[in-house]
């Protein structure tokens, strides 16, 4: 055997057995065997190979020797052992197995979110973004974990918005708590972390088919193709990122407008409206359309009449909150009250600012079938200032806050004025009107919670038939009341009788076998003293 083989068969062995377990060390880390597997594996193999060869002789040697096959034993014992656990751990990683043991099954999909899965062609990634720290994180985790045991097209990850500011930046989001869904180019964001929302935007951004929108042009509305601060250049792009198909529609020239669009916004009017327009709005609605009405104050216009039929109208005054100014201006009014709706129901803790809005008020009581939700408010320290001159509270005159700035109105198949919805009915209309059209202006949009609160607003309204409403799974309180009796029984049995039973056993297993003595205890104790007086010895 050439000596250059003994020397380098020790240290060949050495560094083989360390490449062998790193390469089984970066398998079960990254639970992918690739070339760095390979290749780590048998250039361990092949410095081992060299070890046996060069120290055959020994080996020979040594086989026939008792300890070497009671060693043999024992690698075999622990190779095989290694080798179960090893096959098992691949069957579990590769075959995921869940049981959801409880009563409701809260962890469990929906067999309307598991159909949506079905037809999930293409991959969808998933990215959330929520701060350190945030509760609602592990809830998107649980919830995304989910989907992606149950597709393997789903996937998900997790970005900090404090540690990268810049992917908020190039998803043009408005803060955390917000969920991303891509596949390819479409985009569709959700800020709700429930089932019904997550499957939602799932089967919004895999459709093939966009959600067509129509703004209304002809009347000094904003434009989607304005690229300065009053403009709705960004309105444009965050809708067709959700899968929006936008399109302007000026009535005097087109008065048709069917059920084909499944929302109508009409963006701050400078102008009123013909009389042909208004009954092509009216027979639109009639027939079940959405409208989103973003109004002014202290605009000449007729919007008031095509909402009027649902009980709702737009100020003429401006609100003005003292407590709420941003940037010491008392009109930019910072909103932080949200009343709960299907609207705004995640929007506690964020904020919204209304540049120089108006009220929008609602009939008392409402008409028959009609229901109301309040969207959002200023303080109480704000009103609506119907003065064009000085800026101060007159009482009777103007109006005392909080004031509300945007209203949500379902109409419902029902005869009982003001009875809250019990079902989702697409073919029934359903309006949100602001006070405000540029708090969503390219100037304003990207301010706090401007853009979530448009969305969310827009996507209610624009709820097609692919939308499901998944009822949510509160988890079951469970809870035992026990009586003093009943309590007692229980601490008399657990601290008292049960050692006393242990104590029994072991008394009678000791005098059985002759190993125990009553005097055993004392003798125990007495040598903890260091006395022995009936041993009869120190």
């Amino acid at each position: 055997m050439p000596k250059w083989i003994d020397d380098l068969s020790l240290p060949a062995g050495f560094v083989g057995l360390l490449l062998v377990a790193g390469a089984i060390a970066y398998y079960f880390l990254e639970s992918d065997f690739g070339w760095t597997v390979g290749v780590l594996a048998a250039l361990g193999l092949l410095l081992l190979g060299l070890f046996i060869y060069g120290n055959s002789v020994a080996i020979r040697r040594r086989v026939g020797a008792r300890q070497l096959r009671y060693g043999t034993n024992a690698v075999v014992m622990v190779a095989a052992l290694f080798g179960v656990l090893t096959l098992v751990n691949l069957f579990l990683v590769r075959n995921t197995v869940r049981w959801d043991l409880t009563a409701a099954g809260e962890f469990t999909l929906s067999s309307q979110s598991l159909r949506a899965l079905e037809n999930v062609k293409e991959p969808v990634k998933v990215i959330g973004f929520f701060s350190t720290g945030d509760a609602s994180e592990q809830k998107a985790k649980d919830l995304l974990k989910q989907y992606a045991n149950k597709s393997d097209k789903i996937s998900y990850e997790f970005v900090d918005p404090d540690v990268k500011p810049t992917e908020v930046l190039k998803y043009g989001l408005g803060g955390p708590g917000t969920l991303v869904f891509l596949r390819g180019a479409r985009r569709q964001d959700a800020t709700s972390l429930d089932e019904s929302s997550i499957t939602s935007a799932i089967i919004r951004v895999t459709a093939d088919k966009p959600i067509k929108v129509a703004f209304l042009t002809g009347h000094g509305e904003k434009s989607l193709d304005i690229a300065d601060n009053s403009g709705y250049r960004q309105v444009k792009v965050l809708l067709e990122q959700n899968n929006y198909q936008l399109d302007t529609i000026n009535l005097t020239t087109s008065p048709t407008l069917t059920t084909d669009y499944a929302l109508v916004v009409v963006a701050g009017p400078r102008s009123s409206l013909l009389e042909k327009e208004k009954e092509a709005m009216k027979g639109y609605l009639d027939a079940g359309g959405r409208l989103l009405v973003m109004g002014d104050p202290r605009l000449d216009t007729d919007v008031n009449e095509l909402i009027s039929k649902w009980g709702v109208e737009i100020g003429a005054g401006v609100v003005l909150d003292p407590r709420m100014a941003a940037a010491g201006d008392m009109g930019i009014v910072v909103v932080q009250n949200y009343l709960w709706s299907a609207v705004t129901k995640d929007m506690n803790g964020l904020q919204t600012l209304f540049p120089y809005a108006t009220n929008v008020t609602k009939k008392v009581p409402a008409p028959a079938g009609i229901w109301y939700d309040t969207l959002l408010e200023s303080s109480d320290a704000g009103w609506v200032e119907m003065d064009k001159e000085t800026p101060r509270f007159d009482a009777g005159v103007d109006i005392k806050g909080p004031v509300s700035m945007g209203v949500a109105v379902t109409d419902q198949a029902s005869p009982e004025p003001g009875s809250q919805p019990s079902a989702v009915t697409k073919d029934r209309p359903r309006l949100v009107v602001f006070g405000d059209s540029d708090f969503v202006a390219n100037g304003f949009i990207g301010m706090g919670a401007n853009a979530d609160l448009f969305l969310n607003a827009v996507n209610w309204l624009a709820q097609s038939e692919q939308e499901i409403q998944i009822k949510p799974k509160p988890p079951i309180q469970r809870s035992m009341t026990l009586s003093n009796g009943q309590k007692n029984f229980m601490l008399v049995t657990t601290v008292g009788l049960l050692p006393f039973m242990v104590l029994v056993v072991a008394g009678v297993v000791g005098w059985r076998t002759g190993s125990f003595s009553p005097l055993a205890p004392l003798r125990l104790l007495a040598r903890l003293f260091r006395r022995t007086p009936w041993s009869g010895g120190s």
